[in-house]
């Protein structure tokens, strides 16, 4: 069975875009790299006024708000100057002296922290600390902060006290990340041995991630990724950590631009504002959040869970689908409907529609049924109890999660289950009717009378 049908929105990559920095009459390089913008153009929307952001000194950290655009609507707006837009709801701090931007929720803190060890990142030294939170009364538990880090050395270290997901607590090397002049790339070396022991290990840093501004964002010094540098020169780091509350902070991080234009190259402004509207979202400063954010709309358009706008659905009637088959309710659901049409989110699509699907009889099925445990599961001959299915019916139709299940009878189609044994055809059968069994091949593919159909 495909696993994890649910909920998984894909998250916008950004426009692949090559500079080459040249920093202290040619002291040394660094190299930043877009990856691919796959974003979905959000419809135009005019503007009546235009502003400018303004900038906090080198010396505060009273980070000044933009004035909200005129519009009609919190809507993404469209662009007012050559380098400055405003964002309802948002507000853009910049440091002029360290050479950086981000935004965040206009209700949020920016607070500088005091420094304890100014080398904790190696042997240069922390400039300053600063703690993005939604209120000051939970400085630890939500937001994430941002470290400005210099170092003559060109190399940030970090690690070594709690490991990356995936490695034993008591196994985490140092990291300790580079720019190597020769190669021209970012490298992380391991200087006390890698994950394995091994001494010398050097590897490429993964640089495939980058801001809305072209920046680097190399993740994994510390456990879940939560910790990432971001190079601003070849000298000047961002480490930048997300706490592990109640927000999403990956989102803002994403903002983070260089003041200096010859950095590195940002998406264009109307994608800027695309990327902080988006983040106003999944922070709560724009637009509604439905089902713990699988959706969100606000007066003029809808957006799945990672804030790309649903063509077509029409926010004053768009509600998530809660109810199964069986009268069960659950908070999150891939399925909404604004009662023309049913809309899908996750299953490797951005706000599908299901073609034909009628609003007023669509449920998720839900049912009892056995799982037999397959034989190499040490229980072979018994069987759990489960209850959600990965199939949707209307009155006419059937589907395996956005798949449509050809000539599937409604009134007779049950979900007998799998035993994550593959069948004869290379699948698994986990529906029949009266007439059919109805399963997925090795790929995912439905299958009927375990023959594959195409999709």
């Amino acid at each position: 069975m495909t696993p994890n049908k649910g909920f998984i929105g894909l998250g916008a990559l950004i426009a692949i875009v090559l500079a080459v920095i040249v920093v202290g009459g040619g002291a040394y390089y660094v190299m930043h790299q877009n990856a691919a913008s796959t974003q979905p153009t959000y419809p135009d929307i005019s503007t009546t006024q235009q502003t400018s952001p303004q900038q906090t000194t080198n010396t505060s950290v009273q980070a000044t708000t933009n004035a909200a655009v005129t519009t009609p609507t919190s809507a993404p707006v469209s662009t007012q100057t050559q380098s400055s837009f405003a964002v309802a709801g948002m507000t853009k701090y910049t440091d002029a002296d360290f050479g950086f931007s981000f935004w965040y929720p206009s209700s949020w803190t920016v607070t500088q922290k005091s420094v304890s060890n100014a080398t904790s990142y190696g042997s240069g030294t922390i400039q300053k600390v600063l703690q993005i939170n939604p209120s000051q009364g939970t400085p630890n538990y939500d937001g994430f902060s941002i470290t400005e880090y210099g170092s003559a050395d060109m190399s940030v270290t970090a690690g070594g006290g709690n490991c990356p997901a995936g490695n034993a607590e008591n196994n985490c090397p140092v990291q300790k990340i580079y720019f190597d002049t020769a190669a021209h790339t970012w490298m992380i070396a391991y200087p006390q041995g890698d994950y394995n022991g091994v001494m010398g290990t050097k590897v490429a840093a993964n640089v495939s991630t980058n801001t809305m501004g072209g920046l680097h964002l190399i993740n994994g010094l510390t456990r879940f990724n939560d910790t990432g540098v971001i190079p601003l020169s070849a000298k000047n780091f961002l480490v930048v950590t997300s706490f592990a509350g109640s927000v999403t902070a990956d989102p803002l991080i994403q903002t983070i631009v260089a003041t200096d234009p010859a950095v590195a190259t940002p998406v264009s402004v109307t994608q800027q504002q695309q990327i902080v509207y988006k983040a106003a979202l999944k922070d709560g400063a724009g637009g509604t959040s439905l089902d713990n954010g699988t959706w969100y709309k606000d007066n003029q358009y809808v957006y799945d869970g990672q804030g790309n706008v649903v063509a077509g659905a029409n926010p004053a009637t768009f509600a998530p689908i809660n109810t199964f088959s069986d009268g069960y309710t659950t908070t999150i659901s891939p399925f909404a409907t604004d009662g023309v049409h049913i809309y899908a989110t996750g299953f490797g699509s951005s706000g599908a529609v299901l073609q034909g699907a009628d609003p007023a009889t669509f449920v998720r099925i839900r049912q009892v049924y056995q799982i037999p445990y397959s034989q190499t599961s040490g229980k072979y001959g018994q069987s759990f109890t489960s209850y959600d299915t990965t199939y949707e019916k209307d009155k006419s139709h059937v589907w395996d999660g956005i798949k449509l299940v050809p000539n599937a009878d409604v009134n007779t189609f049950v979900v007998t289950g799998n035993t994550t044994q593959l069948n004869a055809a290379g699948g698994i059968t986990l529906a029949h009717d009266a007439n059919h069994t109805y399963g997925e091949d090795i790929k995912g593919n439905v299958t009927v009378d375990g023959v594959t159909v195409q999709q």
